[in-house]
């Protein structure tokens, strides 16, 4: 085979896996998970707007979960998370006058750029239910080299049936963002401190870690947050 029809059946075949990839995608839940840092004495005014952002958004079509967490540590880092019945009704808020009027009102009390990832659904627990008043969540983004995407998706599967079944565990979900498949976001949330600290020094987080870790192609960064 020559080199130039060789090329154009690869490209043939690419084409072909990024229509299905798309098209599953059409299909599926929609999952958002959009990073928000604002200037220390903006914290209030963000606050403010990011509350009303989610009592609104909760009555939008389609919307499963909208929920606006606090980092523990650095309590000017946000995160929104978002589950939608479809691509198309999570497009639907995003683009909707309001959002944008957020997102306006937001932008002057920004330090780093409102950071917006949409997610598919690879493992997921989509039972939710309301945070209790102690539950604290771990959001972490898992960075792995292009070519070590499916030896990680096997240890992140691993991982989250087996910390599911842990006693204080409300939620743990494995989103592998749309764009980048090999980039994942895990969100969990645990009852208490308590809990999320026993979590950490379980047995199969332990393993879990050494694993990931040559796969990696950055830091694993995994924050911690409280419900507004």
């Amino acid at each position: 085979m020559n080199l130039i029809r060789r090329t154009a059946l690869i490209g043939a075949a690419l084409a072909l896996v990024l229509v299905q990839q798309t098209s599953a995608q059409d299909d599926s839940t929609a999952f958002v998970v959009t990073y928000i840092e604002v200037s220390p004495s903006s914290v209030e005014q963000a606050l403010g707007l990011l509350s009303a952002e989610v009592e609104a958004g909760r009555g939008d079509a389609g919307n499963m979960l909208l929920e606006a967490l606090q980092r523990i540590d650095r309590p000017n880092h946000f995160v929104l998370l978002e589950t939608w019945t479809s691509l198309e009704a999570q497009q639907s808020h995003r683009d909707s006058t309001r959002k944008t009027a957020f997102r306006d009102a937001l932008a002057p009390l920004l330090y780093s750029p409102y950071d917006e990832r949409l997610h598919i659904e690879m493992v997921a627990d989509t039972q939710y239910t309301e945070p209790t008043g102690d539950a604290v969540y771990a959001v972490t983004h898992v960075d792995v080299t292009p070519n070590n995407v499916e030896p990680a998706r096997e240890h992140l599967q691993t991982m989250a049936a087996a910390s599911l079944a842990e006693a204080g565990n409300e939620r743990f979900e494995v989103l592998v963002q749309s764009n980048r498949m090999n980039h994942f976001s895990v969100v969990e949330r645990w009852e208490n401190a308590e809990a999320q600290l026993e979590h950490i020094d379980a047995a199969h987080s332990r393993e879990f870690r050494s694993s990931v870790y040559p796969l990696s192609g950055a830091l694993y960064d995994e924050r911690l947050y409280r419900a507004l």
